[in-house]
């Protein structure tokens, strides 16, 4: 995965992180400037082994200092009533949201 919008430290940092904390693991990773800071969150969808699909979403970002950081997390799975949707939006400016409904 070519990551090209986030700073070079930003993106090492990212890179050992996964290496470290998913090594094997089924996960999907999105980057989005989800809190409009000019520097890339890192989206995790992380697939539990289960006999339906469920999983953890995990939002992440790179502190000052150059800490990876959690900065949310939620269960997900399989459409059941009254479960949460999650999804990613673009404004009108081109600015990306991360949005949800209950």
């Amino acid at each position: 995965m070519v990551i090209t919008k986030i700073p070079p430290n930003d993106s090492a940092a990212y890179e050992w992180f996964l290496s470290q904390n998913y090594p094997a693991g089924d996960i999907k990773v999105i980057m989005a400037d989800l809190i409009h800071g000019n520097r890339d969150e890192m989206i995790i969808l992380e697939r539990l082994e289960t006999d339906y699909f469920s999983g953890i979403l995990h939002i992440y970002h790179v502190s000052d200092e150059g800490d990876v950081v959690e900065i949310y997390e939620d269960d997900v799975g399989e459409v059941q009533l009254g479960w949460r949707w999650y999804y990613l939006y673009k404004d009108m400016d081109d600015s990306l949201y991360f949005g949800g409904e209950y």
